[in-house]
């Protein structure tokens, strides 16, 4: 998949955009690849260090 496409179907994914006259398994693609790298987007944990 070439990076304009790709880009086309996140930035239609992003601002809910419809996805009818895309290639479906291009965009099934993207949505995996999308849940895939959900975890790199989240914040780590924070532990909080207690003073005795």
């Amino acid at each position: 998949m070439r990076y304009d496409e790709l880009d086309e179907i996140i930035y239609m994914i992003d601002y809910g955009l419809s996805l009818d006259e895309l290639d479906i398994d291009k965009v099934k693609k993207v949505k995996n690849l999308i849940k895939l790298a959900e975890h790199k987007n989240k914040m780590p944990p924070l532990y909080e260090i207690f003073k005795a």
